[in-house]
């Protein structure tokens, strides 16, 4: 077999054979054909190519100055230069692609609009429709809101804003006691039949409900009107306070 494939192929061997031939061998050959790393002998191994061949042959244990091998300023520059040289049939090439490429961008673009133009009509007809309904959806929810808003005022005695938290709260007392007086008014009529009126007991008895939850919601807007005076006070006394400071 021949040394150089018996290099590659047999390494164990390949060192045995090195080690015999000394006349075909010198000493940095020798070491290079163990895998050892020759030392530093020829002024060529120290040039900016060679460092670099070496470093990326043995790394670090090389004893390569890495700061060396960082291009200059004018090397970069000849690269990029470098890049930028076409050839006239690189040129050609490259303005070919890029005339395909745009002529497949308006071909795209001209079936986009020829398929929007023929659904036109019926996306049209479907954002039209989409508006009136959306309309009507907003304007079925804020009669709904209104309604709420007077039955709470009706029940309360008071307007409340629909964007306090406590307008929910109150909401829903009113219709816990829509539902109970339902719930009371169809005992009734499973134990007497059709009823007209209510009793006074009843009355009395749904009039306490009423004021219990009147009472509540009641407290409930003190304590937050408490609480957020009692806040604007802590602010007031805060400020006060680093004016003294200041």
């Amino acid at each position: 077999m021949e040394p150089s494939l018996l290099r590659y192929f047999c390494p164990r061997q390949f060192r045995q054979f090195a080690a015999t031939s000394f006349c075909t061998l010198s000493p940095r050959h020798r070491i290079i054909a163990e895998g050892g790393m020759p030392p530093l002998e020829y002024e060529f191994e120290r040039e900016k190519w060679a460092m670099g061949e070496r470093f990326g042959r043995y790394g670090l244990r090389g004893g390569v100055d890495i700061s060396k091998l960082w291009p200059t300023v004018e090397e970069i520059e000849e690269v990029k230069a470098v890049r930028r040289f076409r050839t006239a049939k690189e040129a050609q090439h490259i303005a070919k692609m890029e005339s395909e490429k745009e002529q497949i961008r308006r071909k795209n673009r001209l079936d986009r609009i020829e398929r929007n133009w023929a659904t036109y009509d019926a996306q049209l007809a479907e954002f039209n429709q989409r508006e009136v309904q959306t309309e009507a959806e907003k304007e079925t929810a804020d009669q709904e809101l209104k309604r709420q808003v007077e039955e709470v005022r009706n029940y309360f005695g008071y307007w409340v804003d629909p964007n306090d938290p406590r307008f929910s709260v109150m909401l829903k007392h009113r219709e816990d006691t829509l539902k109970m007086e339902a719930k009371m008014a169809v005992k009734k009529k499973k134990k007497y039949g059709q009823v007209t009126t209510v009793s006074s007991a009843e009355q009395a008895e749904m009039k306490l409900v009423q004021d219990e939850m009147k009472k509540k919601a009641k407290r409930d807007r003190e304590r937050e009107e408490s609480g957020s005076k009692t806040e604007e006070k802590e602010e007031e006394e805060e400020k006060e306070e680093q004016r003294r400071e200041g």
